[in-house]
């Protein structure tokens, strides 16, 4: 129940930074799988895709799905660049050069092996599904991130780490997590 009882205690707010408007099932989804319950289907997912999903991305595959249908709602780099009551939290960069200037971060790199960027198997499918899903909303980037997150999801309970999914509230704000400073330990964020 490890990365399942970080859901679970997350407050509604928190969890529709993280997960839009499917916060409320994905959270549901993830917790019924961590202790065992029959997970509830949202009416919007038919029987097919479900058992696809299950397939696909293992025993949270639900939360998945619906985590990769919320990108559809993301505002991808709407609000780069603009202040936020959270600068203080990360490292913000002020153009798209720094943006994309490569860190060398073993941290971020740690995360990318963690949610199954060179992995097989169920978080694998995550994370391609999760890439082609992020770049369709928002390129390259947008990609990485969008994979992260739905190979995290997709080990769920099994592991107990949300590296990329704790970058969403920034994206679901318009802004670019673009890195992570090792020496700091925090994010950096266009």
């Amino acid at each position: 129940m490890q990365n399942a009882a970080w859901i679970g205690a997350m407050s509604e707010a928190d969890a529709r930074a993280v997960f839009g408007t499917y916060a409320r099932p994905i959270v549901g989804a993830a917790l019924a799988v961590a202790s065992g319950e029959a997970e509830n289907r949202p009416s919007d997912v038919s029987e097919n895709e479900y058992l696809r999903a299950l397939e696909r991305f293992g025993r949270n595959g639900l939360a998945v799905l619906l985590y990769l249908r919320s990108w559809s709602e993301v505002p991808w780099r709407l609000n780069e660049g603009k202040p936020t009551p959270q600068d203080s939290e990360v490292l913000r960069v002020c153009s798209y050069e720094e943006a994309l200037n490569p860190t060398a971060s073993e941290t971020w790199k740690a995360a990318m092996e963690s949610a199954g960027y060179r992995g097989n198997g169920q978080s694998r499918h995550a994370w391609d599904d999760g890439f082609e899903v992020g770049h369709e909303a928002g390129g390259h980037h947008a990609g990485f991130l969008a994979a992260g997150g739905a190979g995290e999801l997709a080990q769920i309970p099994k592991y107990n780490f949300h590296f990329f999914l704790d970058c969403m509230s920034w994206v679901r704000a318009g802004h670019w997590p673009c890195g992570w400073a090792d020496s700091s330990q925090r994010l950096i964020v266009f």
